[in-house]
């Protein structure tokens, strides 16, 4: 069997100018095109640019995971845009030129030290040191210093997604969304949920803005229509001296109002900073 590409769904894209293709089972996708078996979520979900297949890069084409599928098997969709970079938010032109600060936590060395003693190496340790020293209140002009047990974990959503103008809002079904971290802050004198997703740098050098618009689709129909939904981008980039938290706070049109293309993720304020004692540890 040939292995697994998206070439034939191009086709049929460019047969019947299509902008969106699917949803369609991943499984049934294989079988029909004789494919050998592949683990879905190698190729559908993608959390960077780097992580999309050629084919799609060459074709400035995204594919998204849309959950289950009516067999219940995992969905995807196909979207053509004028440039695919425009479904990311990319490392270097949020990031390049800024000038780290090194931050050292206000509160006692006590309320960090298991950090130290463990070693922050997980995303989610690094997540939890954002929250717990300060660093993410002061990224985010935040009216407290520490942000105490941020809501992490998984569960799955049924919300419609937009990818453009001309293609009618596609259900993503019953499908996972994973929380990096979610907590509540308050700044201007109003409470804000702010919606994290994080990456330690490894290959990747981006952010699929899916990531961040899943879980605001997922949670906004339960929030206060008085409370403003933030994403925020963390990068945390781990080396000799400590490591450094580079945050990006994001907006997104309000779901709650009108549903938006999840391609309108933009940037507002992008900050970095360094951790010295964190190289500790084990």
């Amino acid at each position: 069997m040939p292995d697994f590409s998206f070439n034939p769904a191009l086709s049929q894209m460019d047969e019947e100018d299509l902008e969106f293709w699917g949803p369609k089972d991943f499984q049934t996708y294989s079988s029909e095109n004789g494919f050998s078996r592949i683990n879905a979520p190698t190729v559908i979900s993608i959390d960077s640019l780097e992580a999309l297949r050629p084919e799609l890069k060459d074709t400035n084409t995204m594919v998204l995971r849309l959950g289950r599928s009516s067999s219940s098997g995992t969905q995807f969709g196909l979207v053509k845009s004028r440039d695919v970079r425009d479904f990311f938010l990319v490392d270097s032109v949020i990031f390049e030129g800024l000038t780290p600060q090194t931050f050292l936590p206000p509160m006692k060395y006590s309320e960090l030290y298991p950090f130290q003693l463990i070693g922050a190496q997980s995303e989610t340790s690094l997540v939890n040191f954002g929250c717990s020293s300060g660093l993410l209140a002061k990224a985010l002009g935040l009216n407290f210093i520490s942000i105490s047990a941020p809501a992490t974990g998984a569960s799955t959503y049924t919300f419609n997604v937009k990818v453009g103008k001309q293609i009618p809002p596609i259900r993503h079904t019953s499908g996972q969304v994973q929380f990096d971290a979610v907590f509540v802050g308050e700044r201007g004198g109003k409470q804000c949920l702010f919606v994290l997703e994080a990456k330690n740098r490894g290959r990747h050098r981006s952010l699929a803005k899916h990531k961040l618009v899943y879980p605001i689709l997922a949670l906004a129909p339960n929030v206060p229509s008085d409370m403003e939904i933030i994403p925020v981008y963390l990068k945390t980039i781990e080396h000799a001296e400590g490591v450094c938290f580079q945050v990006a706070e994001c907006s997104y049109p309000d779901p709650r109002n009108e549903l938006s293309d999840l391609r309108e993720v933009s940037v507002v304020n992008a900050s970095s900073y360094v951790v010295p004692s964190l190289s500790m540890g084990g």
